[in-house]
């Protein structure tokens, strides 16, 4: 079995530039969210371990992707208001939560030695770039 890439380039109006681009910062802001969410349950975790808090009582760490999406959820409408009021697809902040549970698969993957190449970093904010040389991935959803 053979795979075959195809690069296909955009020529998008002003206002789909701008979609485009609203959608591609929403995304760094899901990774972002996902990842502030795990860092803060860590400090949680060991300020609790200072007080001497039993192992199997403290704090859980969302690492999963459905658990990621899940604090998304609960957040967004406080913290993310106008994530609604734009329009913008729920489908980006899911696969935003996807991208980094994966990230920290990895990590953990390449920790363990259960990963081949070089070894792999704790995942890092995402930071806004202009025309950089990583651009945002789309995958391709159907419905089966």
């Amino acid at each position: 079995m053979s795979k075959q890439g195809f690069r296909v380039e955009l020529a998008p109006t002003e206002e789909q530039r701008v979609r485009l681009g609203q959608h591609a910062g929403l995304s760094r802001l899901g990774e972002n969210f996902a990842l502030e969410r795990v860092k803060a349950a860590l400090d949680q975790r060991a300020a609790e371990q200072t007080y001497g808090i039993p192992e199997d009582e403290l704090t859980l760490v969302p690492w999963s992707a459905p658990e990621l999406e899940s604090a998304w959820r609960v957040a967004h409408p406080d913290r993310f208001p106008w994530f609604v009021e734009a329009g913008l697809s729920s489908r980006v902040p899911k696969e935003a939560c996807r991208v980094m549970a994966a990230g920290f698969r990895t990590f953990f993957d390449s920790r363990r030695g259960r990963r081949k190449g070089r070894e792999v970093g704790f995942p890092s904010w995402r930071k806004r770039e202009h025309g950089g040389p990583r651009s945002d991935h789309l995958r391709n959803h159907r419905r089966q």
